[in-house]
């Protein structure tokens, strides 16, 4: 489905807004917000995960992309401070910056991240794929923080997940065919959006070399199949004989 004028709209009020101010949620300075990777106007299946990496906006010293690096549209390159808001013309600049995340020659980050959940997901779909603006990835929170999610405050998780309404509204608005969960914590907030309990069912038939009882998640919402995985397929530490183990399951319950 694609996406409605009022959607768009309400997409770009997100972006214009300024960079958030909470010592315990420190967000990437000179950022913007991402509410999707790669073309949500006509992607027909999403990916969802947790939040944005530091590294789409600096490097591994803190420093900030530049040049070629840059994957997005940020407040840099728009000339702006963290506490300003963006105006109509620049929200537009980012917003476009965010459908183009997957062009071919723009991100040097696909393989290293995102080529797997793509591989992952876009084969259980019927073939859909990040750069062939079918699928689109889409994260539970839409800013870049300093620290990863799973070292920042649990209350603080709590507050920032209660205040980003944005997803829900997307997820609403586009009615996908096929919507993949990346990990237990995407889970949880997916069922919080849509007021359901997504079943979960232990993988027994497979061996995890962690030692850890694996759960497959699918639930038919309306027209939409959530299918996905307990373990988060970046780092989920286990072989890649495994994770083939986990998507042959996975595959025998598509439709």
């Amino acid at each position: 489905m694609s996406l409605t004028h009022d959607l768009k709209s309400q997409i770009l009020e997100y972006i214009k807004q300024a960079i958030p101010q909470n010592a315990n949620m420190p967000i990437v300075k000179r950022s913007v917000p991402v509410p999707f990777f790669g073309n949500i106007e006509s992607a027909e299946a999403a990916t969802i995960s947790i939040n944005p990496s530091n590294l789409e906006f600096e490097d591994l010293h803190g420093n900030i992309l530049s040049g070629a690096e840059k994957r997005f549209i940020d407040r840099e390159t728009l000339g702006i401070n963290d506490a300003d808001a963006l105006n109509e013309n620049q929200a537009d600049k980012v917003y476009k910056s965010l459908i183009e995340y997957f062009n071919e020659d723009h991100n040097p980050y696909y393989d290293g991240w995102f080529k797997a959940l793509d591989d992952y997901a876009g084969s259980l779909f019927g073939g859909v794929c990040y750069r062939e603006n079918s699928m689109v990835h889409l994260d539970i929170y839409p800013w870049a923080t300093k620290q990863k999610w799973n070292k920042l405050p649990r209350s603080a998780k709590k507050v920032a997940l209660k205040e980003y309404d944005l997803l829900k509204r997307i997820l609403l608005n586009k009615k996908f065919k096929y919507i993949y969960i990346n990990g237990k914590e995407t889970k949880e907030q997916v069922e919080k959006y849509f007021n359901i309990k997504i079943p979960e069912y232990q993988i027994t038939n497979a061996k995890s070399k962690c030692n850890y009882v694996r759960c497959m998640y699918k639930y038919q919402l309306g027209n939409t199949l959530l299918i996905g995985l307990s373990c988060y397929l970046q780092n989920s530490y286990e072989s890649k004989e495994y994770l083939t183990e986990l998507h042959k399951i996975l595959s025998e319950n598509m439709p």
